[in-house]
């Protein structure tokens, strides 16, 4: 049977006893503290006494003896248990997974710089390379060099720009050399249409989203800034670029 979590204790006082417990109950407690309640060895109606098994002090089990009298099943609060401490272990996943990524005059040990995060990105590809921007200069040479030895390595490399044809020349000058990656343009279906994300997408598992162009300004100089993020939304990205290469939105130059 598949219990609906909100139903059961979502923005009311049941959630705001599990949250007391998670918060002042010792994390090592709280797996051992669930066996007892589910045992029936704990309930509503036990004894401080009996709470001396989990080493719990007094304070700790009037809350544990609070949070189980607003139950009409003293199982919901395990589950209770459970589902919160599932949602803040996807919580801190997802801020592991995601990190703020900027180019500026000001050090902030919370954000990455652009330029350091596409290199480090370009520097772990295994297989496949996306960069999507709307303009691109003969400035950002660091990044091609970096994009040149992970073709040697066998990583295939897309390029796809708002004017690709118009910035042909300049990715030309600074991967000077043979075996150029595929470069698509936009080609619109709408007038004043543009292609203006800026994107790169590593092994659909690795995507920045960025305000940063492919210029030496924008990944030196300019206040830019962008997401990291480390998930399924790269492979989903990637996905869509290539439903805009097969619909013809975008045209191989």
């Amino acid at each position: 049977m598949r219990l609906d979590f909100s139903e059961i204790f979502d923005m009311s006082q049941e959630r705001k006893n599990i949250e007391n417990i998670i918060i002042n109950i010792p994390k090592n407690k709280i797996p051992e503290l669930k066996s007892l309640i589910e045992s029936g060895k704990i309930t509503k109606d036990s004894t401080i006494y009996d709470f001396k098994e989990l080493g719990l002090t007094p304070d700790q089990a009037k809350i544990v003896k609070k949070s189980l009298s607003g139950f009409s099943d003293p199982k919901f609060m395990v589950f209770g248990l459970d589902f919160v401490n599932e949602i803040d272990e996807l919580k801190k996943m997802q801020e592991k997974n995601t990190s703020l990524v900027w180019t500026g005059p000001l050090v902030d040990t919370k954000a990455v710089y652009t330029i350091d995060t596409m290199l480090e990105m370009i520097r772990s590809a295994k297989y496949s390379i996306t960069l999507v921007g709307y303009v691109i200069y003969d400035t950002a040479k660091p990044l091609f060099d970096e994009l040149k030895k992970a073709r040697k390595r066998g990583v295939k490399i897309q390029f796809i720009f708002d004017k690709a044809k118009k910035y042909r020349s300049a990715i030309e000058k600074m991967w000077n050399g043979n075996d150029i990656p595929e470069i698509f343009s936009y080609k619109p279906k709408e007038k004043s249409s543009v292609l203006h994300a800026k994107v790169l997408i590593i092994d659909d598992a690795r995507i920045l989203v960025t305000s940063a162009n492919v210029t030496g300004s924008a990944l030196n100089r300019n206040i830019e800034m962008g997401l990291y993020h480390s998930g399924k939304a790269a492979k989903d990205a990637r996905k869509l670029f290539t439903s805009l290469i097969d619909d013809g939105y975008m045209v191989k130059v």
